[in-house]
C-alpha cells in the first residue's frame, strides 16, 4: 500500500471510521483494501450520502445542497482552479453560517478532524417561493427586443 494511503487509512481509524467509501466516476479505480471501497456512478447518490457518518464532496450547489439536506455533516473542497469560482465563494458563505468545513484537496485530513469536532449549525432549507413568484412575473411580462 502506497504510503499517503496507509497515512490516510490511519488517520481515518484515529478519527473513529471504519469505512472509506469513493465515489471515483472515470478516474483511476483505487487499490481495494479492507476499510476502502469504491464506486464509479450510482443512479442517485442521495442513498450513499444517507448511509455515510460525513461526506466529503466538491463544492457543487447541488451536492452540497444535498448532503445538508440529509443532515449530513459535510467537507467541501473547492476547485480552485475554477475562473470566476463561485464554488468557492458559496462554500466560505455556508462555512462562516457553521453548516460546512471547506478544504482544499491537500488538507482534506485536517477538514475531517475539524468536521468531526464541531457540531454543523442546522440548515434550513429556504423559500423559492419568491423566486418562482419573480421569474413567472418577468415570463409573463410581455417584451420586444429589436436587433438592428
Amino acid at each position: 500500500m502506497h504510503a499517503q494511503r496507509r497515512n490516510s487509512t490511519k488517520k481515518l481509524a484515529t478519527l473513529g471510521f471504519d469505512e472509506l467509501r469513493l465515489q471515483v466516476g472515470r478516474g483511476a479505480a483505487p487499490a481495494d483494501t479492507d476499510r476502502t471501497t469504491w464506486f464509479r456512478f450510482a443512479p442517485t447518490i442521495t442513498d450513499e450520502m444517507r448511509a455515510a457518518d460525513v461526506v466529503i464532496s466538491h463544492a457543487g450547489a447541488g451536492s452540497i445542497l444535498e448532503a445538508l439536506e440529509l443532515g449530513k455533516r459535510l467537507v467541501v473542497c473547492v476547485n480552485e482552479e475554477l475562473m470566476d469560482n463561485h464554488q468557492a465563494e458559496l462554500a466560505k458563505a455556508l462555512e462562516a453560517r457553521g453548516h460546512v468545513v471547506v478544504s482544499g484537496v491537500d488538507d482534506v485530513a485536517g477538514a475531517l478532524q475539524r468536521v468531526v469536532a464541531t457540531r454543523p449549525a442546522p440548515y434550513e432549507r429556504g423559500d423559492a417561493a419568491p423566486f418562482r413568484a419573480l421569474v413567472d412575473n418577468e415570463l409573463q411580462t410581455r417584451r420586444q427586443c429589436l436587433i438592428c
